[in-house]
């Protein structure tokens, strides 16, 4: 998969947040079009602040794309 490839050799933060986020679209979609499930207790989230959505294990928000500066930034996404 070319996003997981572009992750590995992210060659800084920045680069890695952007391709994290192509990695989880991709992931997220895959869910959604195959009716997979992604995990037991593992749920989408969504940050307003950079439009991007994550998997995660658990309710609680641990934003990746903002570190330590907003790590609470986001809400639960419903798989459809």
């Amino acid at each position: 998969m070319a996003a997981a490839a572009e992750l590995e050799k992210a060659g800084s933060i920045g680069d890695a947040r952007l391709a994290f986020g192509k990695l989880s679209d991709a992931v997220i979609a895959y869910s959604e079009q195959t009716k997979a499930n992604p995990g037991d207790d593992v749920v989408a989230m969504y940050c307003p602040m950079v439009k991007k959505s994550w998997l995660q294990k658990g309710e609680k928000v641990r934003n990746p794309y903002y570190g330590k500066a907003m790590p609470g930034c986001g809400e639960k996404k419903k798989i459809s």
